[in-house]
């Protein structure tokens, strides 16, 4: 270990329990402690001279950092620094580790040359190649079969492009080389400028769709199979093992490759257990897809990117004929899934058919009983109704009904006041939010202007507002709640002893954010240039610590939503899961492109769930997703690319 910069009047800052997990083929997770907090830094590469950096502001005693994109089968040299908050900093020594293989392999065309490569019309030029794990290996133009060859003398009359083809069982790799004669420019060969699958992992016996775009090609071949996809765009395929498939493009210049792999697993998706983002790709700004999924009202199809199932809950003839109004669901940061019940089933409440309706949902099977409101039950407005956050009562919910906050049984479908329910008169109306134990209850006032509190055991009632008042949001274990303004001025509500104290994030402004259990979140989109600072802020101190700042990527500006309502997690606080929907038309350098994903409250993992397809910036079709209180259901609003007047999606989060 080195030490640099150090402080003479602090002790020495010790890196101790270096370790390298979670190796693949593309990632490693490197962990190190520290005798007291500091900020983290992992230098790697495939030489002690490094060349990439990942770090991590946060200071902290335990360190953690995920390196990506790297090379299978590969050793890699790495060392860790950290810096305290007195500037002492150290470094430790050279450290390696091997990046796993991964799986079969196409064949490699190391050297393809033309010796020499510039000839006058009537000379020859000699070919040659190095080739490794190919079965067989052609020579375009004319199909010429060199399987067990080095080289092939040539001689043409105009300058050609000669690509030689190495195919082996997992699939085809090109290499083009020109041999220019007497000054002819060389012909244009065809370019694939797309080739994908959706999706792109399925269960044994499932469909994708392999879909391209190609230019200048005057025929399309699609391997294994030798198919002949001349004047086609897309091809389903139907598979029981994991296939590479390889498309050819071919013109009187040459021909070019590009392939796409279908993965297939063939056990199903489990159906009951606990999420788990980390089961999901990690979040980096992963395109758009250019196809949108024809799914009609009631069904699903796959997300193409993570794979994830995704359930249209509305449609124009779903789930009432002539559904032409609005359909969709309530704000982001607000209970409107209930937890599980029976045998995995979940209710959720959508805006459809004219009205407020409850429906059953179960992951695999879909949508069931779709029912209205008792009469005297139907919420208020807009954010006037939540779902208990209590696991015992996954029936129960809550709603501002008339001005009176009461009791609903949504399986029984009826009013069902106990204790001190209802809570006639109350004043509130939408924003509406309960603690974890259904304990606490905030919403704003009947004026907007001021937030309301009610514990409904004791059934004392408070009521707290601040200059330029616009909404609250109660922290899932509900001593505090947050005022926000739309500005600076935000504060925290101290619910135990009736105080508040300054709680603006260390820069920008707050608001689409989570609430959490002990934390918010807050981003800043002031700062400018693409840069979106993430901070978790703690309601105890009214301090913000900075968790993320984009030096890889932008973000979508003030596009965004954030949900905190995943209230049963498992991980420590300052580890909890928030979700985050993008949309807005500028993304660039985003790590979520018009899509939702999951982001822990230390910024350590970023994950992508599913793409949105949502592409128009209106209140009522904006995703605005909302997570259930076990965190296995999302739910989202879209366009879907005009496809739908706007609707309501659900998704299935995976399980371990």
């Amino acid at each position: 270990m080195t030490r640099q910069g150090r402080n003479s009047d602090s002790p020495l800052l010790i890196i101790t329990s270096i370790a390298s997990s979670n190796i693949s083929d593309v990632g490693a997770t490197i962990t190190w402690n520290t005798n007291r907090p500091a900020d983290s830094r992992v230098e790697y590469g495939l030489t002690t001279s490094y060349g990439n950096v990942v770090s991590l502001a946060t200071l902290d005693v335990s360190h953690r950092i995920n390196l990506f994109g790297l090379t299978q089968n590969r050793l890699y040299h790495y060392r860790v620094k950290s810096m305290d908050g007195s500037g002492n900093l150290s470094t430790s020594g050279d450290l390696t580790l091997t990046t796993q293989s991964g799986g079969p392999r196409l064949p490699a065309i190391d050297l393809f040359t033309a010796a020499p490569a510039s000839i006058t019309s009537g000379q020859s030029s000699f070919l040659s190649w190095s080739v490794k794990d190919a079965t067989s290996l052609r020579l375009d133009p004319g199909g010429i079969n060199v399987t067990g060859s080095t080289s092939r003398s040539v001689a043409p009359t105009t300058t050609t492009i000669y690509t030689l083809t190495a195919t082996n069982s997992v699939g085809s790799v090109t290499r083009n080389v020109t041999v220019t004669v007497g000054g002819v420019p060389p012909p244009i060969l065809p370019s694939i400028d797309s080739f994908a699958a959706a999706p792109a992992s399925i269960t044994s016996g499932q469909s994708s769709l392999l879909s391209w775009s190609v230019k200048d090609a005057t025929s399309l071949r699609l391997d294994p199979g030798a198919i002949n996809v001349t004047g086609s765009t897309s091809r389903s395929v139907t598979l029981t093992t994991t296939t590479i498939y390889t498309l050819t493009a071919i013109n009187n210049a040459g021909s070019v490759t590009r392939n796409v792999q279908v993965t297939v697993t063939n056990v199903p998706p489990p159906t009951s257990g606990a999420a788990d983002p980390t089961l999901l790709p990690l979040a980096a700004g992963q395109s758009i897809p250019s196809t949108t999924p024809a799914v009609a009202g009631g069904g699903s199809y796959l997300d193409p990117v993570s794979g994830v199932r995704v359930w249209r809950a509305t449609s124009e003839n779903y789930p009432c004929a002539g559904n032409t109004g609005l359909r969709y669901h309530d704000y982001g940061d607000t209970n409107q899934i209930s937890h599980e019940w029976g045998d995995g089933y979940q209710t959720i409440l959508i805006r459809t058919c004219g009205e407020y309706y409850l429906v059953d949902f179960k992951r695999g099977v879909g949508f069931t009983n779709w029912r209205k409101f008792a009469p005297g039950a139907q919420p208020d407005s807009d954010l006037s109704f939540i779902f208990s956050s209590n696991p015992a009562t996954p029936r129960i919910a809550y709603i501002i009904n008339n001005g009176s906050l009461i009791r609903y049984n949504t399986g029984a479908n009826q009013v069902e006041n106990t204790g001190n329910f209802p809570k006639t008169a109350w004043g509130a109306r939408a924003w509406l939010q309960s603690d974890i134990n259904d304990i606490w209850f905030v919403a704003n006032g009947a004026s907007q202007t001021s937030c309301m509190a009610w514990n409904s055991q004791t059934n004392v009632s408070q009521e707290k507002t601040t200059p330029n008042y616009d909404e609250c949001h109660l922290e899932n274990r509900g001593r505090y709640v947050e005022l926000i303004t739309g500005g600076r001025g935000v504060v925290a509500w101290d619910l135990q002893n009736d105080t508040v104290k300054p709680f603006d994030p260390p820069t920008g402004r707050t608001f689409h954010m989570a609430s959490s259990s002990g934390y918010f979140t807050s981003v800043d989109v002031d700062t400018g240039g693409g840069r979106t600072p993430y901070y978790r802020m703690d309601p105890a101190t009214g301090a913000g610590i900075l968790i993320y700042d984009n030096a890889q990527f932008g973000y979508d500006w003030s596009a965004f939503h954030h949900s905190g309502n995943w209230v049963n997690q498992e991980a420590p606080d300052e580890r909890q899961w928030f979700l985050i929907s993008t949309y807005g038309a500028n993304t660039s350098g985003a790590f979520l492109k018009h899509a939702i994903g999951f982001m822990r409250l230390d910024g350590s993992d970023i994950r992508f769930l599913a793409h949105t397809y949502n592409e128009i910036v209106d209140y009522f079709k904006l995703p605005r997703a909302m997570i259930s209180p076990n965190g296995k259901l999302v739910v989202f609003d879209s366009e879907f690319r005009g496809a739908g007047g706007g609707d309501v999606y659900v998704v299935e989060v995976p399980l371990r």
